[in-house]
């Protein structure tokens, strides 16, 4: 059962990990933030992975929570789509460059649930919204579902490799990607005529 202490850690160390990298943080830089001895975190948690795996476990289901709620209201198509987009750029859910690569180097179990989540979730929501659009005739009836999918996450998980430092980071903050990414690929597919 969850202990407001855990719960403590576990919210801390979220935003911990993101701003300064997983394999850069330390339990006992967690403990000194908190107040509390690396003993007590010791009480909670087996492993530094463990309480990663914990975040990173409540970070999927929190954002999923949010998608899921915007795309089963009543709202407009476009105002669901935009919704969408803010809710993946708002400043809380985004990382820092480099933050899923050393996810992927150093907590690979973390990087996996953000993984299955990309190959599970997100094609399940983009076909939910995709057959909205049909019904509603905003989106085109003969496109490719699966093949659009597959392009979406393709050019996702590019953004996320890329993590922006190579080609963007100069001009375009991650937060502004996401949102241009959407808006293209969204607005790519809505029928014009």
């Amino acid at each position: 059962m969850d202990t407001e202490i855990e719960q403590k850690i576990l919210a801390f160390s979220e935003t911990y990990f993101i701003q300064n990298g997983y394999s850069s943080s330390s339990l006992d830089e967690i403990a000194t933030h908190l107040g509390i001895s690396k003993k007590t975190i010791y009480k909670y948690f087996s492993s530094k992975e463990e309480i990663q795996i914990r975040c990173t476990k409540n970070r999927i289901d929190r954002i999923n929570s949010r998608i899921n709620l915007i795309v089963d209201s009543k709202d407009d198509f476009f105002k669901k789509i935009e919704d969408v987009s803010a809710c993946m750029t708002q400043k809380e859910n985004l990382v820092a460059p480099g933050y899923f690569a050393d996810l992927r180097k150093h907590c690979l179990k973390a990087w996996q649930l953000f993984e299955e989540n990309q190959n599970t979730f997100i094609p399940f929501i983009l076909e939910k919204v995709i057959n909205e659009g049909i019904k509603k005739k905003l989106i085109k009836k003969d496109i490719d579902k699966e093949l659009t999918i597959s392009v979406y996450l393709t050019l996702m998980r590019s953004l996320i490799e890329v993590s922006s430092e190579k080609y963007f980071a100069q001009n375009y903050s991650p937060n502004e990607l996401k949102k241009a990414f959407n808006q293209i690929f969204f607005l790519g597919i809505i029928r014009r005529d």
